[in-house]
């Protein structure tokens, strides 16, 4: 593949070069003058000296080159090699801020939470069985467990059948004034088929939930980008690949025989990948109220657009502002409600900088791929700061 001429693409550009001379050399140096040669020929224009210096520069200083200046005289040759964060962002294709790397950066996203967002809805005995035929158990393998605290007033859990989770929930049906057992399968990971399926759900307002008020009916969110991003199978099978690469997630048992499936590698990540949603849906809520209270910066308009597209951002925009004439006297409501968010953010961030400080540390590529979800992002630096 080669790069277009824009600013934003020189240091993908650059990282193909040295990447392409790490093949051929045991040392993985290459000097500036090879650098500004290999550079020009894949952007398919000259390159002036300032250019090259300024998006090298960034790069050390990003942590995504190493220097050498062996003799640090003037006018000696000066090498360059990617850092290990350099080669993973290269491999990732997220170097620079052109539009692909950005839309590549919001897929990895997406692929990095969908177990956290993922909804099923609740079902009834015969569906629960036909999921279990499926998977090649039934309803005779189900262990109940008792006496387990659930969430959501689920009373009992069932032991897991090859990774599948099961919880019980007794609904209470007014009219016979009777209970009926309805039952929620968690399914570890996700596989292409099931997160592009899951996405076109998401897009068209119909993604599965569980039926209101229980379970987890209060944590139904818009999620970043699913309105107005949409992925092909081969976009979804190629990031899958390099994310991979990466050692960021791994192929897992599956579910389903003959499907391919992965999951987050790490248990303390993926734990940290459900703090780090909490965080963006506390987000997301102060910046609604925020609109029902002030007009918004542009900060706040920026924020929305990660969730709605610009189009509909500017539509909600506008219903906030008739409401704000309309309600004035909720103004105080909504301040009280932003200053009890303000708080509760700030408990769960030094939670999370106290309980994943090593986790943040070591997973600079993953706190890179999803800083763009966060109002304010500052807690993910932090901790390695």
């Amino acid at each position: 593949m080669e790069y277009k001429y824009k600013h934003e693409n020189i240091p993908a550009a650059i990282a193909r070069a040295i990447s392409d001379t790490e093949k051929r050399n045991e040392k993985g140096r290459m000097h500036y003058r090879e650098i500004l040669s290999r550079v020009e020929q894949l952007l398919h224009h000259s390159l002036s000296d300032r250019q090259l210096t300024k998006n090298l520069s960034m790069m050390v200083y990003e942590k995504l080159l190493n220097r050498y200046d062996p003799t640090g005289k003037r006018g000696s040759k000066v090498y360059f090699s990617l850092t290990e964060k350099g080669q993973k962002k290269y491999g990732l294709k997220i170097l620079g801020t052109n539009i692909e790397a950005q839309r590549r950066k919001r897929l990895y996203c997406l692929l990095f939470f969908f177990e956290v967002y993922k909804r099923t809805p609740l079902l009834t005995e015969k569906q629960l069985s036909r999921v279990l035929k499926v998977i090649g158990s039934s309803m005779n393998d189900l262990e109940r467990i008792q006496g387990v605290k659930m969430p959501q007033n689920a009373e009992i859990s069932a032991k897991s059948i090859k990774g599948v989770d099961v919880l019980f929930f007794p609904l209470y049906n007014p009219k016979t004034k009777s209970k009926k057992m309805s039952y929620y399968v968690v399914i570890p990971g996700f596989s292409v088929e099931e997160f592009i399926t899951y996405q076109l759900l998401l897009k068209d307002g119909i993604a599965p939930r569980p039926f209101a008020p229980r379970p987890f009916s209060h944590y139904a969110t818009f999620r970043p980008f699913v309105f107005h991003s949409s992925y092909t199978k081969k976009e979804v099978e190629e990031a899958v690949f390099s994310f991979v690469e990466s050692g960021i997630i791994q192929p897992i048992d599956p579910i389903i025989p003959g499907e391919k499936r992965y999951n987050i590698v790490d248990q303390s990540l993926r734990e940290l990948a459900y703090a780090i949603w909490l965080v963006r849906m506390v987000d997301y809520e102060l910046v609604i109220r925020r609109l029902l209270y002030d007009k918004p910066t542009d900060r706040d308009k920026k924020y929305l657009e990660l969730y709605l597209g610009k189009s509909s951002a500017d539509k909600m925009i506008a219903h906030a502002y008739l409401n704000r004439k309309s309600y004035k006297e909720e103004r105080k409501e909504h301040e009280q409600a932003i200053r009890e968010l303000l708080e509760g953010r700030e408990f769960f961030v030094q939670e999370i900088t106290t309980n994943f400080e090593k986790v943040i540390q070591e997973n600079e590529i993953v706190r890179d791929i999803i800083e763009e979800i966060f109002f304010s992002p500052y807690f993910l630096s932090s901790a390695s700061n």
